[in-house]
């Protein structure tokens, strides 16, 4: 194997080579970028809602006897101005993971030359999976909020929600108080202790989700659920946002009396969301929603004019990890970062 440097035109040029990035590699790559990764998540969107992509459905690979482990295929391909990306990621859950002490998810990410279908990037790819989950729901705040934010509510304390922390702190810098819930308070104590570490402020941990949620307009639910938990009588405020990332957190009956926005309507209604399990109840015919993508290029949408809780429930769609891969591919060639492998691929002799 060759490692560093390896130069601008060096896939180009070298077509039967593959470039290896590890996980400190590519976060390497990533520090620094919050802003440009909202700009790329947010033309994703946008050029997906023209139409400028393919996106299949993600496949759920599961385990006998296991419902809680899964693994999760994510193909892709997207069209902008200048170029075209196509890839995949494969992504696990394995909640139980952390009580051995490591991560929940883990993810990789395989990136394809359009005109050759050749792989030409293999990542690791939590660490994107991460921040294009955190992109997004920066990018939901901006478009959706209806107040001046200065608070916060995190359900489930747990890498993603610290993320969706920092990057809704960069895009609502007028934050100063966040409150915190997870079922075990072990974790919200340590997520507490991060955060003051990190931001220079401590979170307030809250006993319950009543008592984390009631006290703001910004709610991230960010768990391991598996079927809706939130009692249907709860009440968000109207001019309330819910960056509903878990997708199966919220009870039918708050989902249809809310307006809904998603990241793909036909993606997100399957696989036991809240969004699928309120159209199921209403026979077929589903919540108020529209997509965010649509909402980002419709110049007649302003969110105040909603009187309903706006519930944010992104599916998460491979073409944001690609989009994000690429530019950080990109970015490590120009680098010299990462560990190129030499005739990957076999060559014909014909």
């Amino acid at each position: 194997m060759e490692k560093k440097k390896l130069g601008l035109n060096m896939m180009k040029n070298n077509p039967s080579d593959i470039l290896v990035l590890t996980s400190d590699e590519v976060l390497t790559q990533i520090e620094g970028e919050e802003k440009k990764l909202i700009e790329i998540v947010k033309n994703a969107y946008i050029e997906h809602s023209k139409g400028e992509s393919s996106l299949p459905f993600s496949s759920f690979l599961r385990f006998p006897n296991n419902t809680k482990n899964r693994i999760i295929a994510l193909p892709a391909y997207i069209k902008n101005s200048t170029q075209e990306i196509a890839g995949i990621k494969w992504v696990a859950s394995f909640p139980n993971n952390i009580k051995q002490g490591i991560d929940r998810a883990s993810a990789s990410l395989i990136l394809n030359d359009t005109s050759t279908g050749r792989p030409y990037c293999f990542m690791e790819a939590s660490h994107i999976n991460a921040h294009r989950t955190a992109a997004s729901a920066a990018l939901a705040s901006q478009l959706l909020s209806r107040v001046n934010n200065t608070s916060i509510a995190l359900i489930g304390c747990g890498p993603i929600n610290y993320h969706i922390l920092r990057y809704v702190m960069l895009v609502n810098p007028s934050i100063t108080t966040i409150y915190i819930y997870d079922r075990e308070l072990s974790r919200a104590k340590k997520f507490s202790a991060i955060c003051e570490g990190d931001f220079g402020f401590k979170p307030i941990v809250c006993s319950s989700f009543t008592d984390a949620a009631s006290n703001t307009k910004l709610i991230s639910l960010a768990t391991n659920a598996g079927e809706p938990w939130i009692d249907g009588s709860y009440t968000f405020s109207p001019d309330s946002l819910i960056l509903h990332i878990s997708l199966r957190d919220i009870k039918p009956k708050t989902i249809l009396s809310s307006y809904n926005v998603v990241d793909d309507g036909h993606h997100v209604n399957r696989e036991k969301t809240s969004i699928e399990l309120s159209y199921q109840q209403r026979a077929g015919e589903g919540p108020l929603m529209n997509e965010i993508g649509k909402l980002l290029t419709d110049p007649h949408f302003a969110a105040n004019n909603v009187k309903q809780p706006i519930i944010y429930s992104p599916f998460g769609l491979g073409v944001l990890d690609i989009s994000v891969g690429k530019y950080l591919y990109e970015k490590a060639i120009k680098n010299g970062s990462g560990t190129l492998i030499k005739n990957f691929h076999k060559e014909s002799n014909a």
